[in-house]
């Protein structure tokens, strides 16, 4: 709950202050984990809601994930320099590729992009470990290692005298 970036971003849910601000997120309830984690929903479903122009649910998330990771405006930018370029801005695959050379002046310094310089390396990561993560918990094998985590599709729950 106490985390700290190097960039700035506080709590579990890695919350940048002025996007907590924009959220509504109180700065003394920031480092609080039920405030942090309802104001990341609060956000995740603000981008998702951005992304209207990508058809594919799973391209989507993609694209949120890179936003939540990078910044919205430098993700829309790197669509930009992919369209220009003769990629489909709608595949993560193809616009990942454009997030990595943000970092590069011929790149960010483009008349197509209006936010700049992007450390674009952490972001394709970043949505590349969430998606294997998430892999993992299903018990699909990832393309990388040909391994899967052997959790059941479906657990059984157990009620214990904790839950709510």
């Amino acid at each position: 709950p106490k985390a700290r970036s190097w960039a700035g971003a506080l709590g579990l849910m890695q919350i940048m202050p002025a996007t907590a601000d924009r959220l509504g997120l109180p700065r003394d309830k920031i480092h609080d984990p039920e405030s942090n984690i309802a104001a990341a929903a609060k956000y995740l479903g603000q981008l998702e809601a951005k992304f209207s122009d990508i058809p594919s649910r799973y391209e989507k998330m993609n694209f949120v994930l890179g936003s939540y990771n990078g910044g919205y405006h430098h993700i829309r930018d790197a669509m930009a320099l992919t369209e220009k370029y003769g990629g489909n801005p709608h595949s993560w695959a193809d616009v990942s590729q454009y997030v990595l050379k943000l970092s590069n002046p011929q790149f960010y310094r483009d008349p197509v992009v209006k936010h700049g310089y992007m450390r674009g390396t952490e972001t394709e990561d970043y949505v590349r470990k969430i998606r294997q993560r998430w892999d993992s918990y299903k018990g699909v094998k990832s393309p990388r290692t040909g391994y899967s985590n052997m959790i059941p599709q479906k657990a059984k729950k157990h009620k214990k005298k904790y839950d709510v």
